[in-house]
């Protein structure tokens, strides 16, 4: 099964999100802080990184870095309130 990274600052998400994931065979890690999954995921990247953008502690830019070599487009599937 693919390693899917979960990164937000809400820990009831991480619990919840974490595992319905781990319940259909995923392997997931989980992140309360953008820097902390910046690091790991630029050592060990997943097949599959769902974050929290919004993140309370840093604003958008909870999780920010340029894309790697061969990485696949990301998506923000964020509901935007105008």
């Amino acid at each position: 099964m693919a390693n899917i990274a979960l990164v937000d600052d809400d820990k009831n998400i991480l619990a919840s999100v974490s595992m319905l994931l781990e319940q259909e065979g995923y392997h997931v890690r989980t992140f309360s802080d953008g820097a902390a999954a910046l690091t790991a995921l630029t050592t060990t990247p997943p097949d599959l990184a769902i974050l929290d953008i919004k993140n309370a502690a840093h604003g958008r830019a909870g999780v920010a870095a340029p894309p790697a070599p061969g990485s696949r487009p990301a998506g923000d599937l964020s509901h935007q309130q105008g």
